[in-house]
């Protein structure tokens, strides 16, 4: 589905061309350093977090990190990791745009996409707490 929204998004005549990236799990091949070079060459990535991985949310953290804007995208009909990511928290604050089928997400792949990314400082604040998010245990 996703795919055939980014197929049907790129036929439009867009500002921006999508790459998808699809899981593959190639022996031998390098996998996150081709992702990580398309992320600091594109304006925003879109990231679908209807199923969580642990690349995908790798690749939002590296995104918010470079000051990329992450537009999140997830499948309205698929419960997927949805309490997963509600635990997590970030999803929920970041926000993300729910999609029914390939037709509505090729509409708002379509549509103008803010790339302006998460503001954030870096002057290290030595009075704020730091928080340590863990895994839950089973």
């Amino acid at each position: 589905m996703i795919l055939d929204a980014v197929r049907r998004a790129n036929a439009l005549p867009l500002p921006e061309k999508y790459e998808p990236w699809e899981y593959n799990d190639v022996p031998g091949a390098p996998l996150i350093s081709p992702i990580l070079e398309k992320i600091d060459e594109s304006p925003f990535i879109v990231a679908d977090i209807t199923y969580l991985n642990a690349n995908v949310v790798y690749e939002v953290g590296f995104a918010i990190g470079r000051r990329k804007r992450a537009f999140l995208v997830r499948h309205s009909d698929t419960v997927g990791d949805k309490d997963l990511a509600k635990h997590a928290g970030i999803f929920d604050t970041l926000g993300y745009f729910e999609y029914v089928n390939a037709d509505e997400l090729k509409q708002r792949l379509a549509a103008h996409i803010d790339n302006a990314p998460l503001p954030f400082g870096t002057v290290l604040d030595h009075l704020a707490p730091i928080y340590i998010v863990e895994p839950p245990h089973a």
